[in-house]
């Protein structure tokens, strides 16, 4: 399963967004405030991140049971 899913570019770039959004939401808890417009910039960045990699993951482990059998 684990095979399948590396081979699936919706897995390793919902892998990698969420290794960033990871970062960027670690440096806006404990980092320095960048504010923009009274926007934390970290924070905001790194939700929307998590939120397109919790999508693409989704989308990657659906297309594990989507993929038909060999008969």
């Amino acid at each position: 399963m684990l095979t399948r899913l590396w081979e699936d570019l919706r897995f390793v770039v919902g892998l990698l967004f969420g290794i960033f959004s990871v970062i960027l939401l670690g440096v806006a808890a404990f980092g320095e405030v960048q504010v923009r417009d009274e926007l934390h910039l970290n924070l905001v960045t790194g939700a929307v991140m998590a939120v397109f990699a919790l999508i693409m993951l989704a989308m990657a482990f659906r297309g594990l049971t989507d993929v038909p059998q060999k008969s």
